[in-house]
């Protein structure tokens, strides 16, 4: 089930957040990126994307987020069990509806280069890459970059 995020949902978003984050994009990131991002981190975050979230249920228990702002898409996250079952295309074709009742002509999204899996899930959904960005990330012996795909896709707004 899809459905709109609400207080209630936050710690168990929180603690979905951080478990998904570190086994898809820990391995990428130095040490410093990855010891940053606790518990208390996602819990932050989470707090700070409400009510631009929407979550997928499987049997009462969210499985998977997608959330925005602005015109960025900046989280989209699936416990593994549910990858694969056709819930990420529900979660992101639900923020590309909500993106666009808030007047978002074109949406973008930032894809780690090298993911991809993601990448081509994105572009199967008519998102194509614009360009490749560089971002700072907290680096074991200071400041480090990941490169990432800077990806787009037009809206049509609704009923067209």
């Amino acid at each position: 089930m899809i459905r709109p995020a609400g207080a209630p949902d936050l710690v168990s978003l929180a603690a979905l957040y951080h478990r998904v984050w570190h086994e898809t994009h820990g391995s990428h990131m130095p040490r410093a990126e990855r010891d940053a991002r606790d518990e208390r981190f996602f819990l932050n975050r989470m707090a700070s994307l409400m009510p631009n979230v929407v979550v997928c249920e499987d049997a009462g228990t969210i499985v998977g987020f997608v959330a925005w702002t602005g015109s960025l898409l900046g989280q989209l996250f699936l416990d593994a069990h549910a990858r694969g079952s056709g819930s990420a295309r529900s979660l992101i074709e639900a923020a590309e509806s909500g993106l666009r009742a808030q007047g978002v002509a074109e949406a973008e999204l930032h894809c780690l280069v090298g993911n991809e899996r993601a990448k081509r899930f994105y572009e199967r959904g008519g998102w194509h890459v614009s360009e490749i960005m560089a971002a700072a990330v907290r680096g074991d012996m200071g400041g480090e970059q990941r490169d990432f795909w800077v990806m787009r896709k037009r809206l049509a707004p609704h009923g067209l």
